[in-house]
């Protein structure tokens, strides 16, 4: 079972490499097309709606299920992107984000009303084209690329996005977009006053190395090695704690429960926030605000004296994660890969 997850882990790899040697062929820019090209078409089988009355043209984003949309800072890179290219071309902007969870169960509108009901949204082919923008290098080129060939169309613009537009004013097109639902607010105030004194802020993408949930077709580590990286990782959280001073706290923050618990174990200093980690492409959700963690742990980092992501071995070493909500926050960021 083991040889099997490691050939498809050697699999997984080979074709990064193989996509790495078209990419110095044919170049970003077009070979993201092809590729977005190919992918959006296992969305046109369910554009065969009727014409709809009174429906109003503008560029909408898209997380509904029907592809592959990414982690949730993946997905709010791409939709706050989208937002600020709008706003500069005078665009309207909605947001269709309705899966795994509906997006307003968490985030409420701010300055700028982004909603839209199911029922104006047509799934006509005269009415309506479905769109990928891919993580790409030079997304400021890309959105330019593929959108202007679209807008001449005169039709809702269906856009899957998670590629960053303008870094520079990603927390100031946030903040205009969206506020914290009363629960999600309140937790974070709630988990902030419990940590007088202040805090930094570490986070580990392990993907499945550590085999808490399935994530796609990354390797699993057997249980002698998943302790080594864990002994590892916790030394770095200790580290991390002697270098700050100035902070009391060290919040932790993972997509693997098991580093979770033996962080909050092994260090009085750790604080983690409770709640069940999920994956929004991967996980199966039951109950009431399921994501509320995922959420909270954003607003949490956003508001630490410094955000930091580790990685070693097989982990994750560019997970946008803590990144993204270091920019929410306009806090210094550092990624770490030993």
């Amino acid at each position: 079972m083991y040889l099997k997850k490691e050939i498809r882990f050697i699999a997984f790899k080979c074709y990064f490499a193989i996509l790495g040697i078209f990419k110095k062929i044919f170049g970003d820019l077009m070979l993201n097309n092809i590729l977005a090209a190919i992918q959006i078409r296992k969305v046109y089988k369910y554009y065969n709606g009727s014409i709809k009355l009174n429906v109003k043209n503008c560029v909408i984003y898209f997380a509904d299920g029907r592809l592959i949309s990414g982690g949730l800072t993946d997905r709010l890179i791409g939709l706050v992107s989208l937002y600020t290219f709008c706003k500069e071309q005078s665009l309207p902007f909605k947001v269709h984000f309705v899966s795994p969870f509906r997006l307003e169960d968490y985030l409420l509108p701010n300055l700028y009303d982004w909603r839209i009901n199911d029922d104006a949204i047509s799934y006509c082919k005269k009415q309506s084209v479905p769109v990928l923008i891919r993580y790409i290098s030079n997304g400021e080129m890309y959105y330019h690329y593929v959108l202007n060939k679209y807008l001449k169309r005169n039709k809702q613009i269906h856009v899957y996005a998670n590629a960053m537009y303008k870094t520079k004013c990603f927390k100031d097109m946030f903040n205009e977009l969206f506020r914290p639902c009363s629960f999600i607010q309140k937790q974070v105030d709630k988990h902030i006053s419990n940590m007088q004194g202040g805090y930094v802020s570490v986070t580990f993408r392990f993907q499945q190395l550590l085999g808490d949930f399935k994530e796609g077709n990354y390797i699993v580590l057997p249980p002698p090695e998943r302790m080594l990286l864990i002994n590892k990782c916790l030394e770095f959280v200790n580290n991390i704690h002697k270098k700050h001073q100035d902070a009391e706290w060290v919040l932790v923050t993972s997509d693997s429960v098991s580093f979770l618990n033996a962080a909050k174990d092994k260090f009085s200093f750790v604080y983690i926030v409770p709640g069940v980690v999920l994956h929004p492409d991967w996980s199966k959700a039951e109950g009431n605000l399921p994501y509320a963690k995922s959420f909270i742990d954003i607003f949490m980092i956003a508001n630490a004296k410094k955000a930091y992501n580790y990685s070693t071995g097989g982990m994750y070493s560019n997970s946008g994660f803590a990144k993204n909500a270091a920019r929410i926050g306009g806090i210094e960021y550092e990624n770490i890969h030993e």
